[in-house]
Order: structure tokens, then sequence, then C-alpha cells
């Protein structure tokens, strides 16, 4: 195993116990849903940014990963609204 995807699997289990002590921390499911989208867990990435959306990142990454789950027509809001607060980027 290669030291990302060591390191990824690492912070994903802290933040599985995160999440357990702050079930709607908005922050903590937004890197959750991050780290579950770099370790190739889209559905469950987007489970987690669904709950989390309310920051242009974490709207921007949504829409990410709805594209790549083929949900063109669910990520433009997410992208639209995102661009509103000037944060669209790479993700």
């Amino acid at each position: 195993m290669n030291k990302k995807l060591k390191r990824l699997k690492e912070a994903l289990y802290d933040l599985n116990k995160a999440c357990q002590c702050r079930p709607n921390d908005s922050i903590t499911l937004q890197q959750r849903g991050d780290v579950k989208r770099l370790l190739g867990d889209i559905k469950g990435a987007l489970e987690d940014l669904n709950k989390a959306a309310v920051d242009s990142f974490t709207l921007k990454t949504r829409g990410a990963v709805k594209i790549m789950l083929d949900e063109l027509e669910g990520a433009l809001p997410d992208l639209n609204k995102a661009d509103t607060f000037g944060a669209l980027g790479s993700v």
C-alpha cells in the first residue's frame, strides 16, 4: 500500500471517529466526504457532502462528485451556487 493511500485510510478512520462524536458537524462531514471521494467511495462521499452542503467548498466538491456519478443536472446547481461565493477552482 502506498503512503498516500495509507494516510487517506488513516484519515478516514479518524474522521469516522470524529463523526461518531459530532455527527452533524459540517466541517467533519465535508472532510470525510472529500477523503471518501479520493478513496473512490463516490456514493459515500455524496452522502456526507449532502449532509454538509453549507459552504462553497462543500458545494463545489459535491458538484464534482455528482459529475463522477454522471448526475450532471444535479451537479450544475451546486457548482452555480458555489460560483456565487466566488469559490470555483479545481477540486
